[in-house]
């Protein structure tokens, strides 16, 4: 991987940006080690993740949400100050 981006300019273009795909030396080279996950992952394995995460927040919109009850003052149970 060639790039004249360097640090975090590498990481802000999205056609470069690997997330947890740079290898360890790709990390040191272009000045990214501890600005991205410690963690070298295929695209494969990325993918997996990401269809994951997807599926577990359809699945959580398309459930339904318990009523929630509305809070009324007790006048009666209130304290004077």
């Amino acid at each position: 991987m060639t790039s004249t981006k360097h640090g975090i300019a590498s990481l802000l273009d999205p056609s470069f940006n690997k997330s947890t795909g740079f290898t360890d030396a790709e990390k040191r080279s272009l000045g990214i080690v501890g600005l991205v996950p410690d963690v070298t992952e295929s695209i494969e394995t990325q993918l997996s993740r990401v269809l994951k995460l997807t599926e577990t927040a359809r699945a959580q919109q398309e459930s339904p949400r318990p009523q929630q009850t509305e809070h009324r003052r007790d006048p009666d149970n209130e304290v004077d100050h």
